[in-house]
């Protein structure tokens, strides 16, 4: 599930860069941030971002898909039974998106996201980031005239095997490098993070450190 997650979401941000630098905007980087105190799992990327309509018609929707201004050969390929464990296998999907000067973020379960028994808030402004995210993720994501996504998932810690019934453990991710078929070719620097989750001295949570990227052999670098 986990490099699952990982490869459809890095698709997505993929194609959403390509739409952006088929018009002369510059756009280039997708960071990926693992917590494993959390299970979570985080892609962000300074790509065309979506509207909500793109974000209900396309992105939620199982058979949907939306590539707009990407050419054939410079897309990252289809969603199907992938998608539907994307959307619908984390513990939690939230999705924090900017385009158009404005901001789509959805914070839902797989059952309310199957159920559409969920909310979308729309706002202006800018997506909250970290500092420690900032200061290592994609250029200046979601001012008024910025375009971008952020999404994050809650990797479960178990799931029911559909063979025998039983209940099987989840990993989180390890090794990278082996999430995708073929290196995606490019303008495209695809960076790595592993986060860490603080707490005060309650045992609160009050955020996450995030380490510093290592910059992945996919992409631009080939």
């Amino acid at each position: 599930l986990s490099e699952v997650v990982i490869k459809e979401g890095v698709q997505n941000s993929f194609d959403a860069i390509k739409a952006m630098q088929s018009k002369g905007i510059p756009a280039s980087q997708i960071h990926i941030i693992v917590n494993e105190d959390d299970r979570t799992i985080s892609i962000i990327d300074d790509g065309s971002g979506m509207t909500l309509d793109i974000v209900k018609k396309a992105f939620l929707t199982l058979g949907g898909t939306h590539k707009e201004d990407t050419s054939a050969e410079n897309s990252s390929g289809g969603h199907g039974m992938a998608k539907m464990a994307f959307l619908l296998g984390p513990e939690r999907f939230q999705l924090d998106t900017v385009r158009d000067g404005k901001r789509v973020l959805i914070d839902a379960t797989p059952t309310q996201i199957m159920n559409n028994d969920f909310k979308i808030k729309i706002e202006d402004g800018q997506p909250v980031v970290t500092d420690e995210q900032a200061s290592y993720a994609v250029r200046e994501m979601g001012d008024v005239e910025g375009h971008g996504t952020k999404i994050t998932v809650k990797i479960p810690e178990t799931y029911t095997n559909p063979r025998t019934g039983s209940q099987d453990s989840v990993d989180m991710p390890i090794m990278l490098y082996g999430f995708l078929t073929q290196p995606l070719i490019g303008d495209v620097e695809i960076r790595y993070s592993d986060a860490t989750t603080n707490y005060d001295s309650d045992g609160n949570r009050t955020g996450e450190t995030v380490k510093p990227p290592i910059v992945l052999d996919l992409g631009k670098n080939l």
